[in-house]
């Protein structure tokens, strides 16, 4: 009985950490859209002028580097609804999460907020977009971000916010040691062009939660993380549209893993395995739950078509065209995997197989001259679970995985990550640390010896 009464208390206290994350989210939203229109309109300008020269989607680096392209589109949508966040009154304005509409055969959506900032009462304006599907958090950020910096300078802060933590995360990640998991994290940022992230407002809300949540490991001192995979799943429904959601579960969750393993708190595969199911079932309720809230907010306030829209966009998301599911899966996978570094820099099918055997022959000649699998090592059954957890996302919602790859291969970082750390964590590194120091010592003697006979 004392069993089943714990239950019943922690899914009530999970139940409320939901309600009130999600209630938290729609009073963000709503006092974000009490801030005066004059507050925030100039940088508002600034950003729309500065959108409007460029394309939907753009490579970072240049314009051809599909690895970092950044979807100001999206920028543009959410700029457009932390616009629109003080119209309608606040209740209604925070669940349609409506931006300005376009001409989608003349115009782009840039064109549209642009003329809903500087031309309100043009007699071209188009009827608003309803985006209520999604809680739109962020826009409601975005709105008080506003007062303070345009677009562009919004785009430094992110990326000082950005070192800032990858900073602290290095320094706790030396501080425990885990040199493996550092270089294998640096690795994996590379491997994904993290260094477009944060000049994507679209893109940091999944990287902020998943640091935030690697930083939650790393200072929490046993495995009693359960909470906060819950908390996480939340905040990522709330504040993130499908770019790369399951990063906030898997990245911290292989971390976890890792740490327990050290601590001796997970000894057995089962152990392993029941923490993983437990923690990304956790985190899976807490993201459903946060859309099933959304989604019937959005039928209180706006109605039965509400569901409709969502119901539509749902189905395209997960298939496109359920006679050739197979074809879209594989082409799916082919698109997200080919974006890592260094695949794609490859060109052709010839080039990516070359790519990947030499990386391949590297990783067998230096794990089998200094291999080692013992009991310091941290075994397989902590890093596969973790590592695949992209790849269900890809299978579950394959037709958004396929048109979006150029946000959503980001999901990967996991699995380069732990792919990595498997072969740093098995390699001796003292070995190579000593047979250099030795051949460094004989190299020098041998030095002196031909000194002296010169001499």
């Amino acid at each position: 009985m004392n069993k089943y009464k714990r239950l019943a208390q922690s899914a009530a206290v999970y139940l409320l950490l939901g309600l009130g994350i999600s209630a938290l989210t729609l009073a963000l939203l709503m006092g974000a859209g009490r801030i005066p229109e004059e507050a925030i309109q100039e940088n508002l300008r600034e950003s729309a002028d500065w959108l409007r020269e460029k394309d939907r989607v753009i490579g970072l680096v240049n314009e051809k580097d599909f690895t970092s392209q950044v979807p100001y589109g999206f920028d543009a949508v959410w700029l457009g609804i932390a616009y629109r966040l003080d119209a309608d009154g606040p209740l209604y304005a925070a669940v349609n999460a409506a931006y300005p509409g376009y001409d989608e055969e003349e115009e782009t959506i840039f064109d549209g907020l642009w003329r809903a900032v500087a031309a309100p009462d043009a007699s071209d304006a188009k009827q608003d977009v309803s985006y209520a599907r999604y809680w739109q958090g962020m826009a409601g950020v975005l709105r008080v971000m506003l007062v303070f910096w345009n677009l562009q300078e919004l785009y430094v802060v992110q990326a000082a916010v950005a070192l800032l933590l990858l900073a602290l995360l290095c320094f706790l990640l030396i501080k425990r040691r885990e040199f493996a998991f550092l270089a294998a994290f640096l690795a994996g940022l590379w491997s994904v062009s993290a260094y477009a992230v944060p000049f994507c407002v679209f893109y940091m809300p999944v990287f902020l939660i998943m640091a935030g949540m690697m930083l939650v490991v790393l200072l929490k001192k046993d495995a009693g993380l359960f909470p906060f995979f819950w908390a996480s799943g939340l905040l990522t429904a709330c504040f993130d549209n499908l770019s790369a959601e399951t990063l906030t579960v898997s990245v911290p969750l292989l971390l976890a893993l890792i740490l327990a393993w050290r601590r001796g708190e997970l000894v057995k595969r089962a152990q392993v395995l029941r923490y993983s199911v437990l923690a990304g079932g956790l985190w899976t309720g807490g993201y459903a739950l946060a859309f099933l809230l959304k989604w019937g907010l959005g039928y209180l306030v706006l109605g039965s078509s509400s569901l409709d829209s969502v119901k539509h966009h749902a189905a395209r998301r997960i298939y496109n065209n359920a006679q050739q599911i197979l074809a879209q899966i594989g082409q799916g996978f082919w698109r997200n995997l080919t974006r890592l570094k260094p695949f794609a820099y490859t060109d052709t099918y010839g080039g990516l197989l070359v790519t990947v055997l030499l990386i391949a022959l590297a990783v067998f000649c230096v794990s089998y001259l200094y291999g080692k699998r013992d009991g310091a090592s941290v075994p397989v059954c902590c890093l596969i679970l973790p590592a695949l957890i992209p790849f269900a996302r890809f299978l579950v919602v394959n037709n958004h995985t396929a048109d979006h790859a150029f946000m959503v291969y980001r999901s990967l970082l996991v699995t380069v990550l732990a792919a990595l750390f498997f072969f740093l964590d098995s390699v001796e590194w003292r070995c190579i640390i000593k047979r250099k120091a030795a051949d460094k010592s004989r190299r020098a003697e041998k030095g002196r010896k031909k000194y002296a006979k010169g001499k």
